[in-house]
């Protein structure tokens, strides 16, 4: 090869590199006239999840810094729990509060905007590639935990991994309410309709598939 050419091959090596490695990358994001984008905080380390207790009060997934932040309606913030693995997802109920970790859940008990007592509900899930996400609830009163796959495309070991998992929010009890869910990040009860959720494609093998949308069918394998 001319070495002259080399500059250029290296670059345009990197480039089909990068669109591997980062093939969701976005750029100077086009933000509609009707809306304003501003920065509330910083210097977090991947924040994963945002859940609103009400009209003011917000709270944040830090993943990296292993806490739950609370904001107040100045946007100003307080550490609500700290010493986490990897929070991913919160979920407010009454008096109870929902905190997903990398391959466990637990609650606390929730007044005040005080957290205190927890207790471990499930543990021991393998986390890897991907791992435990958001928590919502079922009308009725049942938990829905996201529980991704340890991999990018391969046979769980433990088939509660790559599915959406039923919990008891009193004793922990669970069990797969679908499986071949490869990461889903989140999902919502939509009346009249039933719960949907989202699923990310596999990486890094050739064309990247396009993300789901699903409808929950207990018991189905969306593959």
């Amino acid at each position: 090869m001319r070495k002259d050419l080399l500059p250029g091959f290296i670059f345009l090596f990197s480039i089909l590199v990068a669109r591997e490695i980062y093939p969701y990358a976005v750029s100077n994001p086009n933000v509609d006239d009707k809306y304003q984008v501003q920065i509330i905080a910083e210097g977090l380390g991947g924040p994963t999840c945002l859940h609103f207790i009400d009209s003011e009060n917000l709270l944040l997934c830090d993943r990296d810094g292993g806490r739950i932040l609370l904001f107040d309606g100045n946007f100003s913030s307080q550490v609500l729990i700290e010493g986490l693995h990897h929070p991913h997802g919160v979920l407010v109920e009454n008096d109870t509060l929902f905190v997903s970790e990398s391959g466990r859940l637990t609650k606390y008990d929730f007044e005040d905007n005080l957290a205190s007592n927890p207790e471990i509900l499930v543990e021991g899930i393998p986390s890897k590639n991907h791992q435990t996400n958001t928590i919502n609830k079922l009308p009725n009163g049942t938990l829905i935990w996201h529980s991704g796959s340890t991999c990018n495309v391969c046979v769980e070991a433990d088939e509660r991994n790559g599915a959406l998992l039923w919990v008891n929010s009193s004793t922990g009890e669970h069990g797969i309410l679908a499986s071949g869910v490869r990461n889903s990040y989140d999902g919502v009860w939509v009346e009249s309709i039933g719960y949907v959720f989202t699923d990310n494609g596999r990486d890094w093998e050739g064309d990247h598939p396009h993300e789901e949308i699903n409808l929950l069918v207990e018991g189905g394998d969306y593959g």
